[in-house]
């Protein structure tokens, strides 16, 4: 469950990333992205401009629900 709004929900097996290995775990980048879409920094926007066009089409389209969920009008949904 996302802490700032607990409709926000995601099965913990699903928030292992790409990156992950047997010995470390790394959240998935739309995961991280949401997290980050808070109150994003220059860093934040630059993650994101980077990463939002790489994410295969499931990955953004549960980043934009999650965003629209928190803040329909933020900037990085499109």
């Amino acid at each position: 469950m996302y802490r700032r709004d607990g409709r926000i929900r995601r099965a913990w097996r699903t928030l292992s990333g790409p990156a992950s290995t047997a010995q470390r775990a790394v959240l998935a980048p739309e995961v991280q992205l949401l997290h980050k879409s808070g109150g994003p920094r220059v860093k934040d926007e630059a993650d994101f401009a980077q990463v939002a066009r790489v994410l295969e089409r499931s990955q953004r389209t549960w980043l934009i629900e999650a965003l629209q969920l928190t803040d329909a009008t933020h900037p990085w949904v499109e």
